[in-house]
């Protein structure tokens, strides 16, 4: 019993703390296509709901993301105006957001760092 009880709560402490989780609450910066600087925030309100921020500093543009779907390890939301939308998966090994940009039918890689809001 006393060899039991270790082997439980080491059970259930990972269970509780999956080892890839990440909190995506803030900031995140990235490059579409080796060109255009992104940035996003993304928060949580105060009734837990998702809410997230895109902006594009080369063009002025900033806008709110729509369906924003975060999990402990996968991310994604759309940009209807923009028929756009991003998905993506948390890598531990880059501690970034590895996905895809998709835009009017075209599709590149881009990868989201956290980053501070002065950045």
């Amino acid at each position: 019993m006393k060899s039991t009880l270790p082997g439980l709560l080491a059970v259930f402490a990972l269970a509780a703390n999956p080892a890839h989780a990440v909190d995506a609450t803030g900031h995140w910066k990235g490059r579409i296509a080796n060109a255009l600087n992104v940035h996003l925030e993304f928060a949580r309100t105060a009734d837990g709901k998702w809410e997230g921020r895109l902006a594009v500093p080369q063009q002025g543009f900033k806008t709110k993301v729509e369906q924003l779907d975060v999990g402990e390890e996968q991310l994604g939301f759309r940009l209807s105006a923009l028929n756009a939308g991003f998905t993506a998966r948390w890598s531990e090994r880059d501690q970034a957001w590895l996905g895809t940009w998709s835009q009017n039918g075209q599709t590149v890689p881009l990868r989201l760092e956290r980053t501070d809001a002065a950045a």
